[in-house]
């Protein structure tokens, strides 16, 4: 196992910033879940791990060793790429064999053997090891590309995005074979995603990030609940959070959030909750509200919002309500059974102890 460390790390190319002063350390033998959209440096900070891509500024270190000018051949760092990157001549056995042929610590024919097969076994491959790739599936592919890095026995492991082009069942099942997956567990594992299930299904911790910077680093629990900025926040959750641009105001001694866009939008908080805004000197604030959050009401309760169904989408488990309030729009998720129709009436319960508050201008969430 091994600690991954980058200190002021940035990557330019060109005009573009793909890592902009990043600063970040994996914990020994840590399973650690790099979450961003496209664009947001993931793959330039796995690269600049693996001595694939040098860093303009800023210094890496392995187990406190610089080797930001280490070739990656000597880093003991190996890396699974998106697409991959399987030779359609070898068989799967050779393509998996390849790394231990091609590094300066020559393995005997019996030891590459004895490597790939207890892998391949391991990956549940091993009746494929004498075919070609184009006789694998998309999963099967992703298994040979996975074992091809593992077989090195690396002391980390850089995992780019490896389900990203599989479809939904296969792409469960492997995510709970990672689990299960005992090389992995003996040794640090970074792995770069997009989809936020798999962030939080996978991850000791997660490190988000967007445009190249940093946003927080920390464990699934508080990447979810208590993230330090909205976009932290966006980023975890589908459909996104809501974000509603509110006045804060004084009403009868409560403190009540007014939406900017539609002023029959009002919501009273808990003293607990005012407490927040005691030295939040501003007069608007974002509030944030997660989809789960939003329940429809009987009519007749007296508390609640009314609203007037947009688009209501019932996706098996779960059914997604679109609803529009005066010039505001809201998304909730409801039971997928419920009668809704489109443009009809409904009343809202927005659960207040699950609110958030990001600052108007930094975004920054004022409650921590």
């Amino acid at each position: 196992m091994a600690i991954l460390k980058f200190e002021n790390v940035t990557k330019r190319f060109g005009k573009v910033i793909a890592v902009d002063n990043m600063s970040f350390e994996t914990k020994d033998g840590e399973f650690l879940v790099i979450l961003g959209p496209s664009g947001a440096g993931k793959t330039t900070t796995l690269k600049i791990s693996c001595g694939l891509v040098n860093p303009n500024e800023g210094r890496v270190y392995l187990d406190g060793d610089d080797i930001t000018n280490v070739p990656p051949y000597n880093r003991d760092i190996a890396m699974t790429f998106e697409n991959y990157s399987l030779y359609p001549h070898m068989t799967v056995f050779n393509n998996m064999a390849y790394p231990l042929r091609s590094v300066k610590d020559a393995f005997t024919a019996k030891e590459i053997e004895e490597r790939v097969v207890s892998v391949a076994k391991m990956l549940h491959i091993d009746p494929l090891l004498q075919r070609f790739p184009a006789e694998a599936s998309g999963g099967q592919k992703q298994r040979i590309a996975l074992g091809r890095t593992m077989v090195r026995k690396p002391r980390v492991y850089l995992l780019d995005e490896p389900l990203a082009h599989l479809d939904a069942k296969i792409r469960v099942e492997l995510r709970e074979e990672f689990h299960r997956i005992e090389a992995l567990k003996q040794a640090t594992t970074i792995y770069v995603t997009h989809d936020y299930t798999e962030a939080l299904s996978l991850g000791d911790r997660i490190m988000i990030l967007s445009e190249g910077k940093l946003l927080q680093i920390d464990t699934p629990d508080n990447i979810f609940y208590r993230p330090l900025s909205y976009e932290v926040a966006r980023q975890v959750g589908q459909p996104a959070i809501n974000a509603i641009a509110c006045l804060v105001k004084s009403m009868n001694g409560k403190m009540v959030l007014q939406s900017e866009k539609e002023k029959t939008f009002s919501v009273s908080l808990s003293p607990e909750q005012g407490k927040v805004f005691a030295s939040y000197k501003k007069e608007r604030v974002i509030l944030g509200v997660r989809p789960q959050n939003i329940t429809i009401i009987p009519d007749r309760a007296k508390l609640g919002i009314d609203g007037v169904v947009d688009v209501f989408q019932p996706l098996g488990s779960e059914g997604v309500l679109t609803t529009i309030i005066g010039n505001l729009s809201l998304v909730g998720l409801v039971d997928p059974e419920s009668e809704i129709e489109h443009n009809q009436k409904i009343k809202l319960f927005l659960d207040s102890q699950a609110f958030y508050f990001f600052d108007v201008d930094s975004k920054k969430n004022i409650a921590l």
